[in-house]
């Protein structure tokens, strides 16, 4: 008998999710006995089972939710319950967004969002979101839209990298500032070389020093403006320093 249940199914695969969607009880929910349902809707409930990406449909005026393995991982502690549950209530946190969504949707209209940041309480807290977000409508058997089918890709990870990567860059700009200000009133000659010797900063005291210039200073070995007396063992010192990593000056 079970051999020809699983033969009857009308959805293919052994994920979770199909799993879910064969035994869960539809009767108790605006769609109606899975055996009543339209070709259109059992159609583009395996589209969304047999996609590797995260995807939920919102069928009928509802939005009764079903949806793929991937999103069940999106939906965090929120899921089992999603399924079959109306996405207004299923995500009670960002309703006016989703009712945007079905009013458009179920008019036809489709719609895009490029890291859109929502809060959500996937996992009993608010949490803040980016997503990339696609929603396009489904057409039934009598031409017209029924539902909403809704590709959701996670962008919270990259945008919070590019957040950090651009605070450490804002600090690093902040630190050299105050590091330029505090060498500039120094009163004694600071410089910074790569590790072949060339300059790379100059404080002011050098240059008052020295009578060098951007020009004639940056770029170009510090030894150039020591004397050729001491340009040698000042060459060594600097060597010996560089190789274990410690201050130099003269």
């Amino acid at each position: 008998m079970k051999k020809t249940e699983k033969l009857l199914s009308p959805f293919y695969g052994d994920s979770e999710m199909c799993k879910r969607i064969n035994t869960f009880a539809w009767e108790n929910t605006s769609l109606g006995p899975l055996a009543e349902w339209p070709q259109s809707l059992l159609t583009a409930v395996n589209i969304v089972l047999q996609s590797p990406v995260p995807m939920v449909m919102l069928w009928g005026k509802d939005g009764i939710m079903l949806y793929n393995d991937s999103y069940s991982v999106f939906a965090g502690a929120r899921h089992p319950s999603l399924l079959g549950s109306k996405v207004i209530e299923g995500w009670p946190e960002v309703a006016s967004f989703n009712k945007n969504v079905m009013n458009k949707g179920l008019r036809g209209k489709t719609l895009s969002y490029t890291d859109q940041k929502l809060t959500l309480q996937r996992n009993n807290i608010p949490e803040e979101v980016w997503m990339n977000l696609n929603y396009s409508p489904i057409i039934d058997e009598r031409g017209k839209p029924a539902g909403v089918l809704a590709i959701v890709i996670e962008t919270t990870q990259q945008i919070l990298a590019e957040k950090n990567q651009k605070q450490a860059e804002e600090a690093l700009v902040e630190s050299e500032e105050k590091f330029r200000t505090m060498a500039d009133t120094a009163p004694v000659m600071i410089w910074i070389t790569d590790p072949s010797g060339k300059c790379l900063y100059l404080n002011r005291q050098w240059y008052n020093y020295t009578g060098q210039t951007d020009k004639t200073g940056l770029g170009f070995g510090w030894l150039d403006a020591v004397h050729p007396d001491d340009s040698k063992q000042s060459g060594e010192i600097f060597l010996k320093a560089n190789k274990k990593q410690i201050p130099f000056s003269l």
